[in-house]
């Protein structure tokens, strides 16, 4: 779907609140991807000795260390999707209904 040019809209507070709930939530996924990586630095080198470290090391699944932090932007996406389709059908306006359902398909908020 290609993005619609909606023009001036007004939002009504329940578009305000879910504006905000999925700016929050972007702002905790870039949070969650670099807390995934810092944690499984920690855990390798902090609080252990060398021999220790050097296990850690090398028993460490980077494999599954990546895709964990690859899923996280998926999960907070597939809830932005959840949130707009929820707030499609709460919006009292047709341009609202029409911005939710362009955020469904895939638009972004700037």
């Amino acid at each position: 779907m290609e993005c619609p040019n909606i023009g001036e809209i007004k939002f009504s507070q329940i578009s305000l609140d879910a504006i905000e709930d999925i700016r929050r939530r972007q702002r905790l996924s870039k949070f969650l991807v670099v807390t995934i990586g810092v944690g499984q630095i920690a855990n390798i080198f902090f609080g252990n000795g060398m021999l220790e470290s050097t296990y850690s090391l090398y028993s460490t699944d980077f494999e599954l260390m990546a895709e964990s932090m690859r899923s996280a932007p998926e999960i907070i996406r597939k809830s932005i999707e959840q949130t707009a389709g929820m707030t499609y059908l709460s919006v009292p306006t047709h341009k609202e209904r029409l911005f939710w359902m362009a955020v469904v398909s895939g638009c972004r908020i700037h």
